[in-house]
């Protein structure tokens, strides 16, 4: 039976189990209802087409009716913004007034306060100047002291850090060794014990290897006495055996031969009835994709497009004003953080120079000063002022460098002898000085090339004069950069050479080996900035709170930044998603129409090859085989029938002789196997000990040398750290002498620089308090000049705006009387001024109360105001409005409304029989997968009782649709592969198509069963097997079966023979219970009879 019915009026497999579990009836309905939602789909089609055409009618006259009432909207809207504006102006004009009167008045009073505080100022000034010189050379000379203290106590502390890292090393190394010392220890003691065991193991295994190889021969001495002992009693049965088998050798032979001439015309046949086939089904199946994709892309177009259109639209409007907002927001951070890079840079600046050394400032400033003058010839400048350095690299600069770019660069010795001069004449202090002819030694290092993977710091710096570059090669030398301390320790310790190298961080590596870097910040080297001569704690404090603010700024500006970077992200990924679906949707319609177009093509090219295929030699040629192989097949049964009697002699021939042996052989055999098992087992045991005891052997070995090596290298490293101990010890006794000497240093300088700095402050501030009381004076009186000057300006204005003001309100009465007219002739006219955005309707009247001298003036912007005038006076030029068309709109509005109302009545109809069909086709398809789940089931345990071990399966072609394809039955005989049920023998077809009977029994039992010689094709066994099945399920059914053999005669209630005499058949019935079974098997005198066995 095939899985599916080809036709209407043929059964399959699934047709046949849908009568069975009592879904065929749903059917009918189903179809029904198909019929009924396609109906509905037509109605639907023929009325969204009215609805379309009533649709585009009136979107037709939208836009002349929009156009004539933007049209008096605007006309009307720029009237009141005209009027609006020049109130606004005049406004400004009068508040403008106010103000300049009220500074005017204010500054007057202002200025003679000035002039007062002035006096006061000066005379405090003078007296403060003398007493801050004094004070100062007194700083200078405790401050050098603590200098030099200084020195050589960093000195000691680069020792006593590099001791501290040597000694931390060898304690690492140490405690690892003697972690891996203790491991090796206890490894030894573990695979000694190891060892142990394993020979202990062994042994015992051996004794019970001796004990099962004494059992083995044993068993195998008893095996050949039972042998010997049935030799001579199973002679005659082994001769019947092998004449028997000799007489099946030809039978079988030709058997064999027409089986294999049966399969191929069998292959032939299953390719014509393809080749004849194929046409048809391929033309249903393109007929039914077209059908598909028509049903596709209509849903396709009508729905899916259009609303990914309106929404990627809104997403991308929404993302021209999320960019223009961060654009503006991103100038705004930018514009701050180089605000505060300048700030942070000018405060460092003007904090280093308040904690610089006051004589050294000194000293400095009175030698540049007399350069500028001419009176210092040969003099540069300060080192840090001659090149400039990414802010990067500005940190490094400054740890290499050091002291040195505080030096004056000078031409020649002289110029340097000149300025030391100068410096003692004028008492200005000290100052170091690089003479650039003495460094031009250098130069030629200065030149050399590096390899690339180094990088001069000296490379990285801006120098504008050439000459100069001597210098700052005298103060880095060939020191290299590196971004981390990783870094910078690999280029230091070379295996050619040691390098001075420094992190960008600023950590230093010297040559030597010795490493400065940690404590607080490192200063930087600030190239390129001037001295500053006066810098007070006020200018430091006002740019530190300009700095706080423009800091916050940034902060709340990079918090709106970073929610507008959100919010475009998340409208980024869903235009990105919108255009995604609009792509896709584009494809599938494409997709779709390529596809519609290559079926309808398709559709005539096969309709003709099934024609032809009808008509051709294949379909001659399959009829003639198919009659072939019905021949074959008889021919074939005839061969089978000698075959299959020999085989049932042969096979009660090999149980007796079975049975001559007894239960003893069988023993000895069993016993033999299983003593043979325990050898090998036994054997292998030992051998499995022995490899792993010269395993745990070697570990010993090689952990006692590995615990050998570890205790010589942790004595070495035990005896390194004596000795740094005792050096560390020398070192920080010399440090705390030094440290004691500048504590006592530092107190006095602390004290010094504090009176210092309160002379200091007072004498900037009273500086800073002459300076700008004199600014504040000046611009007092040029404030009061400008002010007269503006209020006579303001009342030439203020006299202007009035009379234009009059003149726009004479110009808005017309205008409103007007779209008054036109609002009574055309219906309501929406006149509001802002009726394009919020959609509400003014009349007329209210639209020309313009008069509103309560307003709030203040909140108007006047350049949107302006430009907003200008657009509508442009827009207005332009438009030609018919003001007849907002009537015709209406009109056109309601008519589509009642169309749109008939149309959704379809559609809910529509819908209402889609949901119908919906739920009878699910419930048609869950009732027969309850039903054949069940019947799978059942199948599955019968053909596993019937067979003794084998499956069988009931699964669907299609799984998601079990009515399309159909149910295929498939077997998997014992100690076979799976098979469909048409490639099984005559037996296993019999086993399987019983199994499926008797499942189906159990699904639905019906009380009468009548078999045709079911047991035909089965052997003995299975005889049996399926005639106790029946026998168990005689209880609740009767069986009435036609059958040959005995194995199901001796099960039945009633047996019926027929038989025929005088060329009359005739039966007799009898009841075998009422017969004693002879002991012997007797062959029925009359070949060909059947019997009618009943069973009930």
């Amino acid at each position: 039976m095939k899985p599916k019915a080809p036709n209407p009026h043929e059964d399959g497999l699934v047709d046949y189990l849908e009568d069975i579990i009592g879904t065929r009836h749903y059917v009918e309905h189903i179809d029904r209802t198909a019929q009924e939602v396609e109906d509905a789909n037509e109605e639907r089609s023929l009325k969204l087409t009215r609805v379309r055409a009533a649709e585009k009618e009136r979107d037709a006259l939208e836009s002349a009716k929009d156009e004539a009432e933007e049209y008096l909207r605007m006309e009307l809207d720029l009237v009141r913004k005209k009027l609006l504006m020049y109130r606004f102006r005049e406004h400004e004009v009068q508040r403008s007034q106010e103000e300049v009167q009220r500074k005017a008045e204010h500054y007057s009073n202002k200025l003679q306060d000035q002039k007062v505080m002035k006096e006061r100022i000066e005379v405090e000034l003078a007296a403060d100047v003398k007493i801050l010189e004094r004070n100062q050379s007194e700083h200078d000379e405790v401050a050098y002291e603590v200098n030099k203290c200084k020195e050589e106590f960093s000195a000691f502390e680069r020792r006593d850090i590099s001791h501290r890292e040597n000694m931390k090393h060898l304690k690492a190394k140490s405690k690892k060794l003697n972690s891996s010392l203790e491991k090796e220890r206890r490894k030894i003691v573990e695979q000694k014990a190891l060892a142990e065991k394993y020979t202990e193991d062994r042994e015992i295994q051996l004794e019970e290897q001796q004990v099962a190889h004494r059992d083995l021969n044993k068993a195998e001495e008893a095996l050949t006495k039972e042998f010997d002992r049935v030799k001579q009693s199973t002679s005659p049965l082994r001769l019947k055996i092998e004449q028997k088998q000799e007489q099946l050798t030809p039978f079988l032979s030709a058997k064999n031969e027409r089986v294999k001439e049966l399969e191929i015309m069998r292959s032939q046949l299953k390719i014509l009835e393809e080749t004849i086939a194929g046409p048809e089904r391929e033309l249903e199946k393109v007929q039914e994709d077209l059908k598909k994709a028509r049903r596709e892309l209509e849903d396709l177009n009508q729905n899916q497009a259009s609303a990914h259109e309106r929404d990627l639209k809104a997403a991308k409007q929404r993302k021209a004003e999320l960019e223009y907002s961060l654009s503006k927001g991103n100038e705004n951070v930018a514009r701050l953080t180089t605000e505060i890079q300048a700030l942070r840079r000018q405060i460092q600046i003007s904090q280093e120079a308040l904690k610089s050394n006051a004589q050294s400032n000194r000293a400095e400033v009175g030698l540049m000063k007399a350069a500028h003058q001419g009176r210092l010839l040969g003099v540069v400048g300060r080192l840090s002022e001659l090149a400039t350095v990414d802010d990067k690299y500005d940190t490094a600069v400054g740890a290499a460098a050091g002291s040195s770019l505080q030096n004056i660069v000078v031409e020649t010795p002289e110029d340097a002898q000149a300025c030391v001069e100068f410096l003692r004449n004028h008492n200005l202090g000290r100052a170091t000085f690089i003479i650039l002819n003495k460094l031009q030694y250098l130069r030629k290092d200065m030149e050399k090339s590096v390899p690339a993977t180094n990088r001069r710091l000296f490379d990285m710096l801006q120098i504008e004069e050439e000459k100069n570059k001597v210098a700052f090669y005298y103060a880095l030398r060939d020191t290299l950069v590196a971004e981390n301390m990783d870094e910078a320790t690999k280029l230091a310790y070379q295996p050619s050479r040691r390098n001075r190298v420094v992190t960008v961080a600023g950590q230093l590596i010297e040559s030597s080996g010795a490493m400065t870097g940690g404590g607080g910040k490192v200063p930087k080297a600030n190239l390129g900035s001037k001295v500053r001569a006066h810098v007070t704690k006020d200018e430091s404090r006002e740019l530190e709170s300009k700095l706080k603010q423009a800091m916050e700024d940034l902060s709340r500006a990079r918090e709106q930044n970073s929610s507008l970077h959100v919010e475009l992200k998340q409208t980024n990924e869903s235009i990105s998603s919108l255009e995604v679906e609009m792509q896709k949707c584009a494809m599938d319609a494409k997709i779709l129409k390529n596809l519609i177009q290559d079926l309808k093509h398709q559709v005539p090219k096969i309709q003709k090859a099934a024609e032809m295929t009808r008509s051709s030699k294949e379909h001659v040629k399959y009829n003639v085989l198919l009659k072939e192989t019905e021949a074959k097949e008889i021919l074939v049964e005839e061969a089978s029938e000698p075959c299959i009697k020999l085989e049932a002699e042969i096979s009660v021939l090999e149980e007796q002789l079975l049975a001559v042996g007894g239960p003893a052989l069988e023993k000895a055999k069993e016993r033999k196997e299983t003593a043979s098992k325990c050898f090998e087992e036994v054997s292998s045991m030992v051998n499995k000990f022995s490899l792993m005891i010269e395993s745990a052997r070697k570990a010993h070995e090689k952990a006692s040398k590995s615990s050998e090596e570890h205790e010589l290298e942790l004595n070495q490293i035990q005896e390194e750290l004596k000795q740094k101990r005792e050096e560390f010890g020398t070192i920080e006794e010399q440090a705390i002498q030094v440290k004691s000497k500048l504590e006592k240093a530092e107190d006095v300088l602390a004290d010094k620089a504090a009176s210092l700095e309160v002379l200091q402050n007072k004498n900037a501030e009273l500086l800073k308090a002459v300076s700008e009381v004199k600014s504040a004076e000046l611009d007092l009186k040029h404030k009061i000049d400008d002010l007269t000057k503006t209020g006579k300006e303001l009342e030439g204005k203020a006299n202007h705006w009035r009379k234009k003001i009059k003149e726009m309100r004479a110009s808005l009465r017309k205008v409103g009387a007007e779209a008054e007219g036109l609002s009574s002739s055309d219906g309501d006219v929406d006149m509001s001024p802002n009726s394009g955005e919020t959609g509400e309707d003014v009349d007329v009247e209210d639209a020309m109360e313009i008069d509103s001298e309560d307003e709030d003036l203040d909140t108007v912007v006047y350049e949107d105001l302006n430009a907003a005038i200008e657009e509508l006076e442009k827009e207005l030029e332009s438009m030609k409005p018919n003001l007849g068309a907002i009537g015709d709109y209406k009109k056109k509005d309601m008519e589509c409304s009642n169309q749109m109302g008939e149309l959704d009545g379809i559609t809910s109809r529509r819908d209402d029989a889609r949901k119908a069909h919906e739920e009878m086709r699910q419930k048609r398809h869950e009732e027969f997968a309850a039903g054949f789940k069940i019947i799978a089931m059942k199948l599955k345990e019968m053909y596993q009782m019937i067979t003794l071990g084998g499956d069988a399966e009931l699964e669907y072609v299609d799984s998601l649709d079990p009515f399309s394809e159909g149910v295929v039955f498939s077997v998997r005989p014992p100690k076979k592969s799976w098979k469909n049920i048409a490639n099984l023998s005559g037996g296993e077809k019999t086993l399987s198509s019983l199994a499926l009977v008797f499942a189906l029994h159990h699904f639905r039992p019906t009380p009468l069963y009548f078999m045709d010689e079911i047991d035909a094709a089965l052997d003995f066994k299975n005889v049996s097997i399926v005639a106790n099945y029946v026998k168990e399920r005689t209880s609740d059914a009767q069986f009435i079966i036609i059958s040959l053999r005995n194995n199901m005669f001796e099960l039945a209630d009633r047996l019926v023979g027929i038989y025929k005499t005088s060329n009359t058949t005739k039966s007799v019935t009898i009841d075998p219970h009422k017969f004693a079974i002879p002991s012997a098997v007797t062959k029925s005198s009359q070949e060909g009879s059947e019997s009618v066995v009943a069973l009930s």
